[in-house]
């Protein structure tokens, strides 16, 4: 068994970290506590979920590390949007893309798990959003 910091998903697990402190620094002051913070917390749960999961013994209690690891990339993908757009830089286009990627794993979670109501929720979100089919320019702009 290799190390954890071997494994493709940590280097790009630890990617996303860095990006999320990096992210964290242009946040106005009044979203950095609440959403910043959030995000780099998140970031830094996947790493040790993945940590986890590779040490973890057996199928059952691997699989256990990776459901929870999911759910947190799902969550901080959502976050990471939500953050991209409230920063309104010149990245913020990019965050459609982050809303667009928690959109297809909250999907993907709640036909897993059979969450009609999440699951019609997270269609309705998809369809409606009118950016999901534009590619990224930079600045967003709020209709």
């Amino acid at each position: 068994m290799s190390l954890h910091t071997d494994l493709d998903i940590y280097k790009s697990a630890e990617a996303f970290f860095e990006l999320a402190l990096a992210m964290q620094k242009h946040v106005p002051r009044e979203f950095r506590l609440v959403v910043g913070q959030r995000v780099s917390g998140l970031a830094a749960d996947i790493l040790l979920q993945v940590a986890r999961a590779n040490k973890a013994m057996g199928d059952n209690a691997r699989l256990a590390h990776l459901a929870v690891l999911a759910e947190q990339i799902e969550a901080a993908t959502g976050l990471l949007g939500a953050l991209l757009l409230a920063i309104n830089g010149k990245h913020a286009g990019y965050g459609w893309l982050a809303f667009l990627a928690s959109n297809t794993a909250w999907l993907h979670f709640a036909w897993r798990l059979d969450y009609a109501g999440l699951l019609a929720q997270t269609i309705g979100f998809t369809l409606t959003n009118p950016k999901i089919n534009q590619p990224p320019t930079g600045g967003a702009t709020c209709a």
